[in-house]
C-alpha cells in the first residue's frame, strides 16, 4: 500500500474590504495532485453569499493558465476540509511556473476575486 505523502505551503492571509471578510489561501501537494483553497473567517452563511475565483496566472505571457470558481468554507479548527477548491496536476502546473535557480524554487502567480453571489 502506497502511503499519500501531503506537504503544505504556508497558507497567505487577505482582507477583501467590499465583502467585510477575512480570507485564506490554502495550498497543499498530495502525490502530483496541487490543490487551492480559500476559506473565510466566518460562518457558512456568509460563505454561501460570495464567490471566490482562483486563476492561475502565466508569469511569462501575464495570461489566465487555469481557473476555477466555488465558494469559500468557513475556516475550521483542522486543515481537513470539505471545500471545493481548484486541484491541478503537477505535471500541467510546471507549463506555467518558471524556475528559480537562485533559490531553487518555482515562481507561479495566484490571483483570488472575491465577489457577492448577486454580483454574477
Amino acid at each position: 500500500m502506497q502511503s499519500k505523502k501531503r506537504e503544505s505551503f504556508k497558507s497567505m492571509m487577505f482582507r477583501v474590504a467590499s465583502s467585510g471578510g477575512v480570507f485564506f489561501l490554502r495550498m497543499n501537494k498530495t502525490r502530483n495532485l496541487i490543490s487551492m483553497e480559500v476559506v473565510m473567517l466566518s460562518n457558512q452563511q456568509a460563505c454561501d453569499n460570495l464567490r471566490v475565483t482562483v486563476s492561475i496566472i502565466n508569469p511569462n505571457t501575464e495570461t489566465v493558465f487555469y481557473q476555477a470558481s466555488f465558494k469559500p468554507g468557513p475556516i475550521k479548527d483542522t486543515n481537513i476540509t470539505d471545500v471545493i477548491c481548484l486541484t491541478i496536476k503537477q505535471k500541467r502546473l510546471a507549463k506555467a511556473w518558471t524556475h528559480n535557480k537562485e533559490n531553487n524554487s518555482y515562481v507561479f502567480t495566484i490571483s483570488v476575486k472575491i465577489q457577492p453571489v448577486e454580483d454574477l
